[in-house]
Protein backbone atom coordinates (compact mmCIF):
# COMPACT_ATOMS: atom_id res chain seq x y z
CA UNK A 1 0.00 0.00 0.00
CA UNK A 2 1.37 3.27 -0.90
CA UNK A 3 1.24 6.46 1.54
CA UNK A 4 2.28 9.37 -0.42
CA UNK A 5 6.27 8.93 -1.42
CA UNK A 6 6.62 6.17 1.35
CA UNK A 7 5.50 2.57 1.97
CA UNK A 8 2.92 2.16 5.04
CA UNK A 9 5.60 -0.29 5.70
CA UNK A 10 9.13 -1.14 4.57
CA UNK A 11 10.62 -3.59 2.23
CA UNK A 12 13.02 -5.52 3.81
CA UNK A 13 14.41 -8.30 1.26
CA UNK A 14 17.58 -7.61 0.55
CA UNK A 15 19.80 -8.14 -3.15
CA UNK A 16 23.38 -8.77 -1.86
CA UNK A 17 26.38 -9.93 -3.66
CA UNK A 18 29.63 -10.27 -3.80
CA UNK A 19 32.92 -10.57 -6.26
CA UNK A 20 36.83 -11.14 -5.69
CA UNK A 21 40.05 -10.93 -7.36
CA UNK A 22 43.34 -11.96 -5.48
CA UNK A 23 43.07 -7.69 -4.07
CA UNK A 24 40.18 -7.19 -3.72
CA UNK A 25 36.82 -8.94 -2.20
CA UNK A 26 33.95 -6.96 -2.42
CA UNK A 27 29.93 -7.26 -0.95
CA UNK A 28 27.56 -4.99 -1.54
CA UNK A 29 23.40 -5.55 0.28
CA UNK A 30 20.54 -3.31 -1.53
CA UNK A 31 17.55 -2.75 0.43
CA UNK A 32 13.97 -0.85 -0.84
CA UNK A 33 13.30 0.13 2.61
CA UNK A 34 10.31 3.00 2.90
CA UNK A 35 10.55 3.70 -0.78
CA UNK A 36 7.95 3.16 -3.28
CA UNK A 37 10.50 1.86 -6.01
CA UNK A 38 14.15 0.74 -5.31
CA UNK A 39 16.05 3.43 -7.56
CA UNK A 40 19.41 3.14 -6.25
CA UNK A 41 22.22 1.80 -8.44
CA UNK A 42 25.83 0.22 -7.78
CA UNK A 43 28.99 -0.96 -10.00
CA UNK A 44 31.82 -3.32 -8.93
CA UNK A 45 34.51 -3.80 -11.55
CA UNK A 46 37.70 -5.97 -10.14
CA UNK A 47 39.31 -4.74 -13.35
CA UNK A 48 38.62 -2.23 -15.88
CA UNK A 49 38.41 -3.83 -19.42
CA UNK A 50 41.04 -0.31 -20.74
CA UNK A 51 42.85 -0.18 -17.15
CA UNK A 52 43.24 -3.92 -15.93
CA UNK A 53 45.29 -2.69 -13.00
CA UNK A 54 42.42 -0.50 -11.75
CA UNK A 55 39.29 -1.71 -10.30
CA UNK A 56 35.84 0.89 -9.93
CA UNK A 57 33.54 0.47 -7.54
CA UNK A 58 30.50 3.29 -6.65
CA UNK A 59 27.12 3.66 -5.05
CA UNK A 60 24.68 5.92 -7.32
CA UNK A 61 21.91 7.03 -5.42
CA UNK A 62 18.26 7.23 -7.47
CA UNK A 63 17.36 10.90 -6.96
CA UNK A 64 16.99 11.70 -10.97
CA UNK A 65 15.06 7.97 -10.97
CA UNK A 66 16.05 4.40 -11.45
CA UNK A 67 16.93 4.71 -15.17
CA UNK A 68 19.55 7.64 -14.83
CA UNK A 69 21.52 5.14 -11.38
CA UNK A 70 21.42 2.37 -14.02
CA UNK A 71 22.66 4.02 -16.55
CA UNK A 72 25.62 5.89 -14.45
CA UNK A 73 26.11 2.25 -13.05
CA UNK A 74 26.70 0.96 -16.29
CA UNK A 75 29.09 3.76 -18.90
CA UNK A 76 29.98 6.39 -16.16
CA UNK A 77 33.66 4.13 -15.45
CA UNK A 78 34.00 4.31 -19.78
CA UNK A 79 33.73 8.13 -19.25
CA UNK A 80 36.09 8.65 -17.23
CA UNK A 81 38.50 5.96 -18.16
CA UNK A 82 38.17 8.20 -21.92
CA UNK A 83 39.32 11.22 -20.32
CA UNK A 84 42.46 12.58 -21.36
CA UNK A 85 43.31 13.14 -17.91
CA UNK A 86 42.80 9.86 -16.59
CA UNK A 87 45.14 8.99 -18.84
CA UNK A 88 47.69 10.94 -17.13
CA UNK A 89 47.20 9.78 -13.82
CA UNK A 90 44.63 12.61 -12.77
CA UNK A 91 41.80 10.83 -12.32
CA UNK A 92 40.74 13.65 -9.66
CA UNK A 93 40.68 15.68 -12.22
CA UNK A 94 39.10 13.30 -15.38
CA UNK A 95 36.02 12.88 -12.74
CA UNK A 96 35.70 16.84 -12.71
CA UNK A 97 35.20 16.83 -16.48
CA UNK A 98 32.85 13.63 -16.96
CA UNK A 99 30.06 15.39 -17.95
Amino acid sequence: RVMGQTLSEPVTEKQSSTCQDSRYLVGSSCMQGWRVSMDDSHTQILSLPDDPGTAFFAVYDGHGGANIAEYAGKHLHKFITARPEYHLGNVEEALKQVN
